[in-house]
């Protein structure tokens, strides 16, 4: 159903079909918010441009990337060289959203993570300093490629699987898995970046009752409702997950459109299977993938189940990586 459909109800509808449309409207209301909070972020004011300086102790090189919330810059510091984010927000309550990322990100020592190594505050903005990864996002990569060879997606996402299956046993969620999130290294390993968005299982604070947080590709449905907010699950990784496979396997996302046509997808529509888009992708892949994008959090497969299902690709393509 496309999204002009909800803008025209026509005399034909029988009362169950009218009910079911009536039912979409706050959905239709929500998506239309974030389409225009997306347009909002994606467009920040111009920053003027900088000279090397000093940043607390450490002296920026180079802007390496420009989001709409932070910059990040190649620095250099006492003890070596880093990838230093500075946020743009001046805002006095990010300090407490910032200090909770940071117990957080701490707490998570994995070779498939991006290291915090510090943080602090200059000028009223604060700064995180991470592990300098050479190398470039999957996002990247999808583009330069369109889509991976089967053995190469499938050990990837066994890389990403393993990474998960840590943060999880630790309580943490991520809740904005993505491809721009996912560093790629010269030696093809995948790290995880940026917790901005995480949470533990239990953690009742920060975000507020009901507010959408993510990224409209790959929010699963009760994420775009509100209701993940409410009790957090690491089902909305597994979701995320799902929809990363798709794309690693078949070069394009289970939805497409604008935020709001893709977050009205995500709630009703079922995606082409992937098998179809691509007939070499083993069945059982291909059925793993449509699971972990059921909009019931509860039928959707663990992640081991999923890996498991992945392990035939990676022992034929002997571990292949992202490169």
């Amino acid at each position: 159903m496309s999204f002009q459909t909800f803008w025209l109800i026509e005399p034909a509808l029988d009362a169950k079909q009218l009910q079911a449309l009536l039912g979409l409207v706050p959905y239709v209301w929500l998506a239309l918010r974030c389409d225009w909070y997306q347009k909002a972020r994606s467009q920040p004011p111009p920053a003027p441009v900088m000279s090397p300086r000093w940043l607390g102790g450490y002296q920026l090189l180079a802007l390496l990337g420009r989001g709409a919330s932070s910059d990040v810059y190649r620095a250099v510091g006492q003890d070596g060289t880093w990838a230093l984010k500075l946020l743009k927000s001046t805002d006095p309550d990010l300090g407490l959203r910032l200090e909770r990322e940071i117990l957080l990100w701490k707490g998570l020592e994995h070779p498939g993570l991006v290291r915090l190594v510090d943080w602090g505050r200059d000028g009223g903005r604060y700064y995180l300093v991470m592990e300098l990864v050479e190398g470039v996002s999957l996002r990247s990569e999808l583009e330069r490629r369109r889509a991976f060879s089967l053995e190469e997606a499938a050990g990837t996402l066994v890389r990403l699987i393993d990474t998960l299956q840590h943060t999880h046993r630790l309580g943490i969620i991520h809740r904005d898995l993505k491809p721009d999130n996912l560093l790629v290294t010269a030696s093809g390993e995948l790290k995880i970046a940026d917790f901005g968005l995480a949470r533990g299982f239990d953690d009742p604070s920060v975000t507020r009752t009901g507010e959408t947080v993510g990224t409209p590709g790959y929010m699963a449905p009760e994420q775009i409702t509100g209701a993940a907010s409410l009790q957090p699950d690491p089902a909305v990784d597994r979701y995320a997950l799902g929809v990363i496979a798709y794309e690693l396997f078949t070069g394009v996302r289970p939805h497409e459109g604008n935020a709001a046509e893709i977050m009205l997808k995500h709630l009703s529509e079922t995606p082409v299977a992937p098998g179809e888009l691509r007939p070499a992708l083993p069945p059982e892949i291909s059925d793993g993938i449509l699971a972990l994008l059921d909009k019931e959090a509860p039928r959707r497969p663990t992640l081991g189940e999923f890996r498991r299902l992945l392990e035939p690709l990676v022992a034929a393509g002997s571990g292949a990586g992202c490169v």
